[in-house]
């Protein structure tokens, strides 16, 4: 079995900028979980534990889009959960591409989580802060491609391996 979710890599320069923002949440004194920048990406549907891979990664192939970019907006928050986000551009975009992936996995009978997109990149999990004040470096990055992702823990240590 395999822990799947389909998802939007990121480029080093756009993960670069967001380092510096999470660089700024800890000089502010916000503490939580934070990501480490290497596994940070846009999620536009989690999958979950399954043994489909090569169907699901057959399904992700065929959709086609034209590429955009996209820049961090804002640092937002699930205050539900204490998650700290970063917010992005072209929204409609980022959505209208997760409502193809979630119609592609429909089409082939594989289940996801429910829960409604939200373009965003997770920053910091349980956050002691809920409206931090940051600048926002502002980066620009290609979307042109999306991927299927596998969490994996080699030495207890979460990581996302494109598969």
């Amino acid at each position: 079995m395999n822990r799947l979710f389909i998802a939007i890599e990121l480029t080093p320069e756009f993960k670069d900028a967001l380092q510096n923002a999470i660089d700024e949440l800890k000089a502010e004194d916000v503490r939580g979980r934070y990501e480490d920048v290497r596994n940070l990406h846009i999620t536009l549907a989690f999958i979950g534990e399954t043994d489909r891979l090569a169907d699901i990664k057959a399904a992700i192939e065929g959709i086609r889009f034209s590429a955009f970019d996209t820049v961090p907006t804002r640092i937002g928050c699930f205050p539900k959960h204490g998650v700290l986000w970063m917010g992005l551009s072209n929204e409609k975009k980022l959505t209208a591409l997760s409502d193809m992936v979630r119609r592609s996995l429909d089409e082939i009978g594989v289940s996801y989580s429910p829960t409604e997109f939200k373009a965003h990149i997770t920053l910091v999990k349980d956050a002691s802060i809920t409206d931090p004040e940051i600048d926002v470096e502002q980066c620009s990055m290609r979307v042109s491609e999306i991927c299927v992702m596998e969490t994996t823990y080699p030495n207890g240590r979460r990581t996302y391996i494109r598969r």
